[in-house]
């Protein structure tokens, strides 16, 4: 919430009264202004998107559901996504002895395809998350924040393709995805 403040006030969401905001980072969290009000729910817990499901089949989550967003797109899970493609695939990614995010962005941004593909998984399932939100609120702008939105067009790219594929009227909308300032 005090994130999406500060972008509401003086950054990426001046100006609109619709706005949502996804935080990336050891997990997805969100948050909510609509008509130019924030949301907070009856019990404060409005956007807490990285535990809504996008995947009912899917991993479980540390909160005990399954198919989480945060199950695919939280940072340790950004990891073991690479660790597992290191298993049958060539990479530059195996000169580290410990892998984060930034290292698997620095990678994917210098060409390698391990890596490119981890981005393009993971922007594909926050997408999905994008375009839920979209579906649900129609917000203006949907701002992207957090240490792993810094990867740039990498991660934003997917996110924007697998969101205008799961909304409902994508030639109807004009909501941006952009990152944070």
């Amino acid at each position: 919430n005090a994130i999406l403040l500060g972008e509401w006030i003086y950054g990426a969401g001046k100006g609109y009264k619709n706005v949502f905001l996804f935080t990336l980072g050891t997990g997805v969290g969100g948050s909510a202004v609509c008509e130019g009000k924030m949301l907070f729910g009856a019990n404060g817990f409005a956007g807490e998107f990285g535990h809504t499901v996008i995947n009912f089949n899917g991993p479980e989550c540390v909160c005990g559901n399954y198919g989480c967003l945060e199950r695919y797109a939280g940072s340790r899970y950004i990891v073991q996504l690479a660790k597992r493609k290191l298993r049958i695939k060539k990479s530059s990614l195996k000169k580290y002895k410990e892998l984060t995010p930034k290292i698997i962005a620095d990678e994917a941004k210098k060409g390698d395809f391990v890596a490119q593909q981890v981005f393009e998984e993971i922007g594909h399932y926050i997408g999905i998350g994008v375009g839920n939100v979209i579906n649900l609120f129609d917000p203006e702008i949907v701002i992207i924040s957090g240490g792993i939105a810094q990867a740039g067009r990498i991660l934003f790219e997917p996110i924007r393709r697998a969101a205008r594929e799961y909304i409902l009227g994508p030639e109807c909308r004009t909501v941006k995805i952009i990152p944070a300032e």
